[in-house]
């Protein structure tokens, strides 16, 4: 789960950066660096840290079964979801807010 986790960061990381390179030229344009970093930070990073801990500690004491599997590929789905997913819409509230603001 380590290198889906560290991949699934610098997916969120790398689309955060397009998504601000978009849009920094709009209205609150100086605000969006802040806010995405403050996105990494409060949220991707806690998620993804938050998954790696869970199956690390799976790692050490559950016994190989289909459940865990199961559970693994679930859980790898959710994150690489949400690391492409997280950035696209609070992106685009972003944009469409602040494109209603300067209407």
């Amino acid at each position: 789960m380590s290198w889906h986790a560290s991949g699934a960061l610098l997916t969120f990381a790398g689309l955060q950066i397009w998504g601000v390179l978009l849009l920094i030229d709009g209205a609150l344009g100086r605000l969006l660096p802040f806010a995405a970093l403050a996105v990494l930070l409060l949220v991707a990073v806690p998620f993804s840290r938050r998954i790696e801990k869970r199956w690390h500690h799976f790692a050490n004491t559950a016994l190989p079964c289909s459940g865990l599997l199961l559970r693994f590929r679930k859980d790898r789905s959710r994150l690489w979801r949400l690391a492409v997913l997280v950035p696209v819409l609070w992106l685009g509230a972003f944009a469409m807010v602040t494109r209603t603001l300067m209407v």
